[in-house]
C-alpha cells in the first residue's frame, strides 16, 4: 500500500471488521509515514471485502 501523493509506504493504524449488506469487510485505517507529505496527518480508510457470507 503506498501513498497517493508521495508514493511512500502507508502505516496501518488499526484494522476493524465491518459488516455491510451482509458481507464482511476489513477496514484498514492507514496514514503516510513521510512527515514531509501533504497527507501525513490524514487518516485514510481502505476497505477490503472478505470472501465470507454472513448468515442469520
Amino acid at each position: 500500500m503506498s501513498c497517493s501523493k508521495c508514493q511512500c509506504e502507508m502505516r496501518i493504524i488499526k484494522a476493524e471488521n465491518v459488516i455491510r449488506n451482509g458481507k464482511l469487510y476489513v477496514d484498514h485505517h492507514v496514514k503516510c509515514i513521510n512527515p514531509q507529505c501533504a497527507d501525513y496527518d490524514k487518516v485514510q480508510i481502505i476497505s477490503n471485502e472478505q470472501p465470507v457470507k454472513i448468515e442469520k
